[in-house]
């Protein structure tokens, strides 16, 4: 791990101009209480910490379907992957998280995928905390293919759990260290869908052993595969999960946990593909919205 790690912060040198441009994405969450900058430097007393942390992700063979372009969930497992690079990059490492009985969730996230990702292919992903909130830390991550390009941006609101499990206050040394002084609040995303209707198409999918993470529920990413499971399921003339582009706004509720099998709700609504998934119990567990550039038929 420690070798991955000095390789990763050896990347921050190919950080360029192009590289520290907001994208689209970005700017129309500044709405939101969000800014974004160029990064800068901080000293911990430990370290060094760039704001914005870059390191080179090698697209998978597991890691694409059937058309050799990478999944959804993979944009999604290298944003957190590299979230936590760039934490333990200052020293706030996973046990540093486990003495304090601390740990971060994904509540909601934003993806964008703008144009295709092929297998083999290596990617410069960023990340760079753009937003706090009481018990909330915000982060941006793009992915750039070999031109440079932006291929794909994610935004993901994290919520801190305490000992207990509830949301706690993040601790001040983890502010200082992330982002300037003053950063601007920002509002969480939320996806609201109104109520399911009857003619919904219903899919019901089962929670896999693996599709658990290390803390025993299932990951935020394997979600973006449950919604395009339902979506490719309902056989309504689209979305085809693969147009471009696309984007995705996920939000979390409640984890789903071992040998539960999801009650997954699909429809079109006035903007684009909506997503209700439920547990055994009838209780909502993620809300998601699918948009496309041509989301098909009504």
């Amino acid at each position: 791990m420690h070798g991955r790690l000095g390789r990763v912060c050896r990347m921050l040198a190919l950080s360029c101009r192009e590289c520290q441009k907001p994208t689209r994405l970005a700017a129309r969450l500044s709405s939101a209480g969000t800014r974004v900058g160029p990064p800068a430097r901080i000293y911990t007393g430990r370290v060094t910490v760039e704001r914005r942390l870059v390191a080179p992700y090698r697209v998978r063979f597991d890691e694409c379907g059937a058309d050799g372009l990478l999944r959804s969930s993979g944009y999604q497992r290298y944003a957190q992957d590299v979230a936590w690079f760039h934490s333990e990059s200052a020293g706030f490492d996973r046990p540093w998280y486990r003495a304090r009985g601390l740990t971060w969730l994904v509540r909601c996230t934003r993806l964008e995928i703008l144009a295709p990702v092929w297998y083999g292919e290596i990617l410069q992903v960023s990340t760079q905390v753009i937003g706090w909130r009481r018990v909330w830390a915000r982060r941006e991550s793009e992915f750039r293919d070999g031109d440079g390009h932006v291929a794909a941006a994610a935004v993901i609101d994290w919520v801190l759990l305490g000992p207990t499990g509830g949301p706690v206050r993040v601790p001040a040394e983890l502010a200082a260290v992330f982002t300037e002084d003053g950063v601007p609040t920002f509002l969480p995303l939320r996806v609201d869908l109104g109520p399911t209707p009857e003619a919904a198409h219903r899919a019901h999918i089962p929670v896999r052993p693996r599709d658990l993470d290390p803390m025993g529920h299932v990951n935020n990413a394997i979600y973006l595969d449950y919604i395009e499971e339902a979506l490719t399921s309902a056989g309504l003339g689209g979305p085809d999960p693969a147009a471009l582009p696309r984007r995705y706004d996920v939000e979390y509720l409640l984890p789903a946990g071992p040998n539960e099998e999801l009650d997954v709700r699909v429809w079109r609504d006035a903007e684009g593909w909506a997503c209700r998934a439920s547990g055994a119990s009838g209780t909502e567990l993620f809300r998601a919205r699918s948009v496309t550039e041509s989301p098909g038929p009504r």
